[in-house]
């Protein structure tokens, strides 16, 4: 990275959940597995290794312990540094309220101190719920260019898309200037509306001194709980620049988009997107045993990671590391998270386990494509 413009990394973990269910019940959006081997954070991690960011501040929220036994010292994006480093920042404000009521700008503002002690020119700050391979070093050549006070980096999709409902869409002029932000409404609305949403990807780049001064400035007024309400307050005096990303992107609210978003990676188009765009993805580093298939196995279009035992049929899934699918056994249209076993005999369409999963012999769980059945952690079935 040019040392004039160095960069700071900060990534928020206080993301919506609800829709997710079981698969956040014990972790943050952040730490859900994704594709086969990785989590929602590798991704992020990634983009910003991959633009020489050597300083990164996680603010967690009260579920923190999966995140940090995943990252811990960031050794897999380059980050684990004598100077420099991830640094973990728990939320402890207002701890009698529910996390998502307690806002994030506190967080920012309590820990102003690693704005200060980075000695970094820029600050991009990234959300944790969505999906994609971006070069950061590019948004900045942008903002520089265009001489904004923020950028914020946004995907175009179609207004009836259902997998963006909820998402925040912004509303911007003719030169790419954002004057306002909304949240997608239901695609039902958008049925016979053929038109385009700019959906913003909760990625922002400012200098650190500015943002600093913001965050000293909305808590002083108590305006505003987000960053995000302070950034796109119309009484904002600053100008902010959209970065229109051109990438896959897959954004992580609910579980049927959670679904659809790791069988797009069945199709070769979006996992190339994806895994070979500009950045390396990386994640944390285990040591298996390829994969082992079986006289009578029989896959079919999948992810498998390495680990596995496969002796039954896997059509159209993705399996993560460990799986055990044992003979007379099969998965089609399936996620199955890391450790899982099924049985001799069992049947499992449109089914996500999550990790530490044992589908016993001869049982047969069946859901849909727009509702996929859900099995908790540790199940035993």
């Amino acid at each position: 990275m040019n040392n004039q413009h160095r960069l700071l990394g900060l990534i928020n973990l206080l993301e919506a959940d609800q829709e997710l269910g079981p698969l956040t019940m014990h972790r943050p959006v952040a730490s859900v597995p994704f594709g086969g081997r990785y989590r929602i954070i590798d991704f992020v991690l990634s983009n910003m290794s991959g633009a020489g960011i050597q300083t990164v501040g996680i603010y967690t929220d009260d579920r923190e312990r999966s995140i940090m036994d995943h990252i811990r010292a960031g050794q897999p994006w380059d980050m684990d540094r004598m100077s420099g480093g991830i640094f973990y920042f728990s939320h402890h404000a207002l701890p009698e309220r529910h996390r998502e009521e307690r806002g994030d700008l506190l967080n920012y503002y309590n820990n102003m101190d690693i704005l200060e002690k980075s000695n970094c020119d820029y600050v991009a700050i990234s959300g944790s719920n969505m999906v994609l391979n971006i070069n950061l070093m590019e948004v900045l050549a942008q903002h520089l260019q265009a001489s904004a006070d923020v950028t914020v980096v946004y995907t175009n999709k179609m207004s009836n898309d259902p997998d963006y409902q909820g998402a925040y869409v912004l509303h911007t002029d003719e030169e790419d200037q954002v004057r306002g932000i909304g949240i997608h409404e239901s695609p039902k609305r958008y049925m016979k509306d053929i038109s385009r949403i700019k959906v913003s990807c909760e990625i922002y780049l400012m200098k650190t001194t500015f943002f600093q001064s913001l965050l000293e400035n909305a808590v002083y007024d108590g305006n505003h709980r987000y960053l995000r309400e302070m950034l796109h307050d119309p009484k904002g005096d600053f100008r902010m620049q959209g970065y229109e990303f051109t990438g896959y992107t897959a954004y992580i609210s609910s579980i049927q988009n959670y679904y659809r978003a790791n069988m797009n990676l069945l199709n070769e188009r979006h996992l190339m997107d994806l895994f070979y765009g500009s950045n390396l993805i990386n994640t944390k580093i285990r040591n298996e045993s390829p994969s082992h298939y079986g006289q009578t196995a029989r896959v079919q279009n999948s992810l498998i990671a390495n680990g596995c035992h496969i002796e039954g049929e896997v059509i159209n899934s993705i399996l993560f590391r460990r799986v055990t699918v044992e003979a007379g056994a099969r998965i089609e249209n399936c996620i199955i998270m890391q450790n899982g076993v099924i049985a001799q005999g069992a049947k499992l369409k449109y089914v996500i386990t999550d990790k530490n999963v044992n589908v016993g012999k001869g049982e047969v769980f069946v859901g849909s494509e727009k509702t996929p059945h859900v099995i908790q952690k540790g199940a035993r079935v």
